[in-house]
């Protein structure tokens, strides 16, 4: 087992921000298209694909409530309301899916989302107009640490396109783990997406016709 020291800035973001903030306790329609590639690396690796955040103080913090990743075969929506400071990563995953269910075919995604600090809250979320996920509850991931007085008002956004550790960085990190066949699989998969990045094969996703609409 290699004993490698990693660093937290091995990261990438190629991401756009809605350049709209939405409001604590109003309910709103986001709607928008995505193709991911077939051949797209299929690797284990975190990406980040679109996420809804929450703004704590300027310049000082935000958090992601809802975050949509592709990792390996596994398409999945993580939700997080209940901050834990403690945790780097408190997400829980409300929704997994194969790749296959969203691999080389356009994808119409809707989200209706009303954030809020009560029970009137809730989020739908629809591909292809059927009906993923539903949950009604708080949606603001506001705790003891950081209450809900100390936000912005606007204090939601929403983030796309790809955020991801490098795959120089889970190579290593897999090196530090129990060597076995799967990770020594692993590993060959990540060594070849370097290769292919290396000759100028990056990984895409395709994005159109984001829309927001608000709910009276």
């Amino acid at each position: 087992m290699a004993n490698i020291i990693l660093s937290d800035t091995s990261l990438e973001r190629a991401e756009i921000e809605d350049k709209e903030h939405y409001y604590l306790g109003k309910a709103y329609t986001f709607t928008f298209e995505f193709f991911i590639p077939e051949d797209s690396p299929i690797v284990d690796n975190r990406l980040v694909i679109w996420q809804w955040k929450q703004q704590f103080e300027e310049w000082v913090k935000n958090r992601p409530l809802i975050a949509q990743r592709f990792r390996n075969w596994k398409y999945t929506i993580s939700f997080n309301a209940h901050w834990d400071p403690k945790i780097k990563w408190a997400d829980m995953t409300v929704c997994a899916l194969d790749a296959k269910e969203v691999l080389w075919k356009w994808i119409i995604a809707k989200y209706e989302i009303k954030f809020s600090e009560a029970h009137d809250g809730y989020i739908k979320i629809y591909h292809n107009w059927v009906l993923l996920w539903e949950y009604h509850g708080k949606v603001s991931s506001s705790d003891e640490k950081y209450p809900i007085w100390k936000y912005y008002k606007d204090n939601f956004f929403f983030k796309f396109w790809l955020y991801k550790d490098t795959y120089e960085k889970r190579v290593l990190e897999l090196k530090n783990e129990e060597h076995t066949a799967e990770n020594q699989k692993k590993i060959e998969a990540l060594e070849k997406a370097i290769q292919d990045e290396k000759n100028g094969k990056l990984m895409t996703i395709y994005f159109k016709n984001y829309k927001v609409q608000e709910i009276a």
